[in-house]
């Protein structure tokens, strides 16, 4: 199992022999931000509940699809924020989610051009990217 805290991301190994109990736990990486598996997109309610929202609530998102969830934990504050990317041909939906008191906010929604590029990835300076790290949370 990967853990994503604020302090980064670590690697654990869960065994159950009558409890659940962590047998190793790595940190792996110092980022606070990763990619959410593609499985994740429909088995995880939290994702599947705002996918559904953000479908049936904003119009420019309502065609596309989702194609990349990323979580990312402040190291400040220990907030939880979800960048979800949406596709449909070359453009490209980001929505920014944001838990905040025990309440799910849409912080803001940026429309991006993904000419040439996988639907998990948006045009920035010439270049498709999909990296955590190179949107502001």
């Amino acid at each position: 199992m990967d853990l994503l805290t604020q302090y980064g991301t670590y690697y654990t190994r869960v065994n159950q022999n009558g409890l659940l109990y962590l047998s190793d736990i790595i940190q792996n990486s110092f980022n606070t931000c990763s990619d959410l598996d593609k499985t994740e997109y429909i088995k995880n309610p939290t994702i599947a509940s705002l996918n559904s929202f953000i479908l049936q609530n904003y119009a420019q998102v309502a065609t596309t699809s989702l194609t990349l969830v990323q979580g990312y934990v402040s190291n400040t504050d220990a907030s939880i924020r979800y960048r979800m990317l949406y596709a449909l041909n070359n453009v490209r939906q980001e929505v920014q989610v944001i838990l905040s008191l025990g309440k799910y906010m849409i912080n803001k929604i940026t429309a991006y051009d993904g000419t040439g590029c996988d639907p998990d990835a948006v045009l920035q300076n010439g270049t498709c990217n999909r990296n955590c790290q190179s949107f502001s949370f």
